[in-house]
């Protein structure tokens, strides 16, 4: 009984209908019972990933480089709530990390689990979303909207570009975001139906908005997207009323979009990730964000050669053949929405305005990284297009039996295709073969695919897909490092030298690769003045590290310059008493000064 006291109230919730005993307490309950039933078929095929690993795409930095999440004390909690490193100001999800952290540790497979159980969440909800909305559209008969929903939930969920979002470790943000901004809508439907007490569903929107952004920004432009939805939900009449309904219940989210904004774009220019206008111009910007609006709808269709990465040319060309393609389909695909919303049809041109409104923050206008497009950028711009999809299975009305099989056959497909997808992220190499084999000319695909057969002992391996990645981008310092690691790992200490110093020589600030070369020259060709100099760059670059105050001061003590050798190793211990290296280098140094 109290499962269906629970099923009562949901569907109150969504249906604003007080049930009575009988039919309508079982609809309740059919309700209830195809959301699970959704959410567990998501997690039935998504749950291969926690045999995942971690992978060098951002894990490694995430889990076993950084700290600060594991646990949840202050130390902690002050780095949840205050770091912004790599741009990034997502306290909600690090708060999430933490948590995960006390229940599995470093396990990867209980991380994917979680990353699991949140997307099946999301998929029972948006079932549900799609439910409520289609009751107050009014556009719903008897029993065949739960199916259309359910497909065009599943649809969403099963779809191999989920992959990345669901069964990657480091993409948790997207759908702990995405659950919190499916609350808020639902939370948002409930305001604007006046259903209950406003100041509850008013704190209740806003509270689960605030949420969201705090644990990924991308869904900033929510409420703008919410204003065409309400062009079906609360249609009015009059310029004047329009511009009430524009803003009615959604005033409170639209302050929040202020401040997180502002702490996002912060935090990407301190840690300069963001592309300025004079090495990416405004036409490059569009291009891109046209090519991003078009390749997911393609990728949605027709999904294969997934990648982790679609690299981007910072030299983008608006007229070579895939940008001014995607370009014209663009603008194609905007005609006919807008020609159709003319003849009366706004539902096309309705989806279209949310899916690029959602994806707005994501397609490349500000631009922050080396990817054209991603696919975890679908995950939540995406949301829009089930609609469609439900407002299509509804209308079918002869041959369903035939449809539905059609359909169930799709999903199956689609999950096939996933199961395979997930295994792609099953490790670090398996992942950057994919990339290569998508985009064989991808520098950064090759880099990556060279560190993780070199992390496995593999450096000879390794060595070939460096070298192409420099020989493709010869101003690629990073691959020049690495190439240069892997030669002197391998035995080849001149040509070790040669891209180590011309990666500082693309690079004058690259502090990795002035401390290779500056521990080269101390330890292996005994040259302790070129050591000094590089020692001093790597100080420069980073005075408040007591390792390479350190450093430089045993440097210094070594080529005899005393005094300057004991200033630095008492900046060392100044900044880290426990420094070994510093405490030994500054006695024996005193001593021979005799202080």
């Amino acid at each position: 009984m109290a499962l269906k006291d629970q099923a009562a109230r949901l569907y109150r919730s969504l249906t604003d209908k007080r049930l009575i005993n009988g039919p309508e307490r079982s609809a309740a309950a059919r309700l209830l019972c195809a959301a699970a039933i959704v959410g567990a078929v998501t997690f039935a095929v998504f749950l291969p990933a926690v045999n995942n690993g971690f992978v060098s795409w951002d894990d490694q930095k995430n889990f076993l480089e950084t700290t600060g999440y594991r646990g949840l004390g202050p130390q902690q909690m002050k780095w949840i709530w205050g770091d912004t490193g790599a741009g990034f100001y997502i306290p909600v999800t690090r708060l999430a990390m933490a948590v995960d952290y006390q229940l599995w540790g470093l396990t990867p497979g209980g991380h994917h689990f979680s990353g699991v159980l949140l997307h099946a969440c999301n998929a029972a909800l948006l079932f549900l979303l799609n439910v409520a909305l289609f009751r107050r559209f009014k556009a719903a008969s008897g029993r065949a909207l739960l199916p259309a929903a359910a497909f065009a939930a599943l649809f969403f969920a099963l779809h191999p570009l989920r992959v990345e979002s669901a069964a990657w470790a480091s993409g948790l943000h997207d759908p702990l975001s995405t659950l919190f901004y499916l609350l808020t809508v639902l939370s948002y439907l409930r305001l604007r139906a006046g259903a209950g007490s406003r100041l509850k569903w008013t704190l209740a929107s806003g509270f689960f908005f605030a949420l969201a952004l705090l644990s990924k920004p991308s869904g900033l432009l929510l409420p703008l997207a919410l204003m065409f939805l309400d062009l079906h939900l609360f249609p009015a009449e009059g310029l004047r009323e329009k511009l009430r309904g524009a803003v009615r219940g959604k005033l409170h989210l639209l302050l929040l979009i202020l401040p997180v904004a502002a702490v996002t774009l912060r935090s990407h220019q301190n840690a300069g990730s963001v592309y300025s206008f004079s090495n990416y111009t405004a036409l490059q910007r569009v291009t891109q964000a046209m090519y991003g609006g078009v390749f997911y709808l393609w990728k949605t269709l027709l999904p294969l050669g997934l990648s982790p990465l679609y690299q981007l040319d910072i030299q983008l060309q608006p007229w070579l053949w895939p940008y001014w393609l995607t370009t014209a389909l663009f603008l194609c695909l905007t005609c006919i929405f807008i020609f159709l919303a003319r003849r009366g049809s706004l539902a096309g041109l309705t989806v279209w305005a949310a899916y690029l409104l959602l994806l707005a923050p994501v397609s490349g206008l500000a631009q922050t990284g080396y990817q054209a497009a991603a696919d975890r950028y679908s995950y939540l711009s995406f949301l829009p297009w089930t609609l469609l999809l439900t407002g299509g299975a509804l209308r079918v009305k002869k041959h369903r039996g035939p449809l539905l099989l059609a359909g169930l056959a799709l999903l199956a497909a689609l999950s096939l295709s996933t199961r395979r997808q997930i295994g792609v992220w099953r490790d670090s190499e398996t992942l950057w073969r994919q990339a290569i084999a998508v985009e064989p000319g991808s520098t950064y695909a090759l880099d990556n695919l060279g560190d993780a057969l070199a992390d496995n002992g593999k450096v000879r391996e390794a060595v070939p897909f460096y070298e192409r990645a420099v020989i493709i981008n010869p101003s690629f310092y990073e691959a020049h490092n690495d190439l240069a690691t892997a030669y002197f790992e391998t035995g080849r200490l001149e040509k070790a030298i040669k891209h180590f110093s011309l990666a500082v020589k693309i690079k004058p600030d690259y502090v990795l690769g002035h401390h290779n070369l500056a521990n080269i020259c101390y330890f292996v060709t005994n040259q302790p003045e070129a050591a000094v100099f590089h020692y001093r760059k790597v100080t420069e670059l980073e005075p408040k590290n007591p390792v390479y105050q350190a450093e430089l001061g045993r440097a210094l003590f070594r080529v005899r310059k005393f005094d300057a050798a004991l200033r630095r190793f008492k900046i060392a211990l100044e900044l880290d008493p426990k420094n070994k290296l510093a405490s030994a280098g500054k006695r024996e140094t005193a001593r021979l000064l005799g202080q």
